[in-house]
């Protein structure tokens, strides 16, 4: 049985092609193939006409046959090579052209898509896909089109790529102050395709697979305009390449735990998911990284084809269903720019926001997987990412990206950016990290391990990339701290910064941490670990006189003195004393104790979409 979420879904919605930019070739493809399959199915009169011209029913069918199941999906893909440009520089650059007040955001947008466009260019040419953004990287992958597969041949595009790369925009100076740099790692291996989530019909792509693991270290080791491979990557293209090894290739023995320990068990077994309880003992290489110095013998370079039509030419997005299941995986800020056909020219902005940024070691996401744990993965990490999409939303929060890289694996989550912007978006971002981090904790059958860190400032928000692909990036230095937060080794592993703790400590309880030295600042940054909500009662603050509400004050007492029953309620523009009069209320009602039982409940406007029961 397949089982499906209740849809509601506008067919008649047209469209922009550039909305394809937003998603992996990868996706793109699947979507279509998928869908044009069942359009030739379903339309007997599919030459004649589009498939609007289909009832809507056989639209919403074609739709759920179109998006993944609801447990997720999952595919493997054969002798890969994956890619990691990282570019050093952005950061400066924000902070350099930021101080010219306006027009700097704009200044920084049009510099980091001519250098990316650049990138984009030379990595389509190679038939290398873009699969994510991650902040100042790019992840890109290299896999065979055909039945065929080659690991040598993938794993000499990418170096090839990364070597022009180099060549064309390994050193690029936007302004006189700031020159850009990119280092690349490469790693080989099987790689897993994941489609997950599916929360309000939200999904999200992903990579994963042994070649993360290695790609830390192939990072590490280089330096600005350099290309690593791994040791493994190394022995498929020795022969074809000249390099130079960083490091001397060593043997351990290394235990695997891929979820819990050993002797931690499921917490509710009447939960349907699988035991994960996956570890094992093996021999491991370590090191053996090689810096690319020459191709001695390169291939022809095979471009990434052109993307597919529609049987008459038109863009895949013109096919009502196709549209429809592509916005499934874009972020509901850049769906609001297409809705709004505000395409023309994409807002670039310098904002305060606040970013959660989640590492999820957990789910051990960067290693080879059996056919059974493949199934176990997938469940894993989409109860994972459905419940935190969950929280989330409940918070009306910006789910960034959830990705595998050189890091692990990891979830960004900000508040503060349209249409995810309120006044208390930096207690929201707390709100919504401790709520995550219990459940991770409470809600899973086996316990998540994690760490997090939230972080609060300013940072650059808009569209990077080119016209055939971009992402919806939130760039900057506050970005940074988070991610460097969430890799401290502190008691809890969940902090945050000074600015995020002075702004909520009248409605978070917190506990100092000191002091920690961070990469990329020169002072030591103050940390403070949240502890929970502050509960104490807008009823126990000071109280002063209350002037005037007579008519108000009246009817309240009328109904006490005369036993009515009934609701008041209080509405009215904000500062007008709404939280005065209500605790004038509670002290008359207190005062006849032994009539009356008083009870005294709150909500936050965080908790708007919960009902008040």
């Amino acid at each position: 049985a397949r089982a499906r979420r209740p849809m509601s879904i506008n067919f008649d919605r047209k469209s922009d092609p550039a909305m394809m930019s937003y998603l992996p070739r990868m996706v793109i493809e699947r979507l279509a193939c998928k869908a044009l399959e069942n359009r030739e199915e379903q339309d007997s009169t599919f030459d004649s006409g589009p498939s609007s011209a289909l009832s809507l029913n056989a639209q919403e069918t074609r739709l759920l046959e179109v998006l993944p199941l609801e447990s997720g999906e999952l595919s493997t893909l054969k002798d890969c090579a994956v890619a990691v440009a990282d570019i050093s520089g952005f950061t400066k650059l924000n902070e350099t052209l930021s101080k010219e007040g306006k027009g700097g955001a704009e200044k920084v947008s049009a510099h980091i898509n001519s250098y990316f466009e650049k990138m984009l260019n030379v990595i389509e040419a190679h038939g290398g896909d873009c699969i994510k953004f991650a902040g100042d990287a790019l992840i890109i992958l290299f896999h065979s089109r055909t039945w065929i597969t080659d690991a040598s041949s993938n794993t000499l595009r990418a170096v090839q790529c990364s070597l022009e790369l180099q060549e064309k925009v390994g050193t690029y100076q936007p302004v006189e102050e700031v020159t850009l740099t990119l280092h690349i790692g490469i790693s080989s291996g099987d790689v897993y395709a994941m489609h997950v989530g599916g929360w309000m019909g939200e999904w999200e792509f992903l990579i994963s697979g042994s070649p993360f693991s290695q790609l830390g270290s192939t990072l590490d080791l280089g330096s600005a305009g350099d290309v690593v491979v791994s040791h493994d990557s190394w022995d498929l293209i020795k022969d074809m390449c000249e390099g130079e090894q960083l490091r001397e290739l060593k043997h351990v023995e290394v235990r695997r735990d891929y979820f819990p320990s050993e002797k931690e068990e499921p917490r509710d077994s009447t939960r349907a998911v699988p035991d994960l309880k996956l570890y094992d003992k093996s021999l491991q290489t370590s090191g053996g990284e090689v810096k690319v110095t020459n191709v001695v013998k390169p291939i022809e370079p095979t471009p990434l084809p052109a993307l597919p039509t529609l049987p008459d030419g038109s863009p895949l997005s013109s096919d009502p269903v196709i549209a429809t299941s592509m916005r499934s995986y874009i972020p509901r800020c850049v769906l609001e720019k297409f809705d709004y056909r505000q395409t023309g020219s994409w807002l670039a902005e310098n904002r305060r926001a606040s970013v959660i940024f989640v590492n999820l070691q957990g789910l051990c996401l960067n290693r080879d997987l059996s056919d059974k744990m493949c199934n176990q993965q997938l469940t894993q990490v989409q109860l994972v990412l459905k419940t935190a999409q969950r929280i989330i939303n409940e918070n009306d929060g910006y789910r960034r990206q959830f990705l595998v890289d050189d890091k692990g694996t990891v979830l960004i989550i900000v508040f503060g950016v349209p249409p995810f912007a309120h006044e208390d978006d930096v207690y929201r971002s707390v709100k919504c990290a401790l709520e995550l981090r219990e459940a991770l904790h409470e809600e899973m059958p086996i316990r998540v391990q994690n760490s997090i860190g939230v972080a609060t400032g300013e940072m650059y928000v808009g569209s990077v990339g080119s016209q055939d692909r971009r992402e919806h990036a939130v760039v900057g230095d506050t970005v940074n701290i988070a991610a460097r937060l969430s890799g401290q080794k502190r008691n809890g592993n969940f902090l945050c910064d000074e600015k995020t703790y002075e702004l909520t400590k009248s409605l978070l309880r917190f506990r100092p941490e000191g002091s920690v030295a961070v990469k990329g600042k020169a002072e030591q940054l103050k940390i403070y670990t949240p502890l929970g909500f502050e509960r104490t009662p807008a009823m126990s603050r000071a109280n002063s006189e209350t002037v005037g509400r007579g008519w108000e004050i009246s009817a309240f007492m009328s109904s006490l003195l005369y036993g009515q029953l009934g609701v008041f309620f209080v509405a009215s523009s904000a500062g007008q004393g709404k939280s005065h009069l209500l605790r004038h209320f509670y002290e008359i009602a207190q005062s006849n104790k032994a009539d009356y039982k008083t009870y005294y409940v709150a909500a936050d406007s965080t908790q708007s979409r919960n009902p008040f029961h």
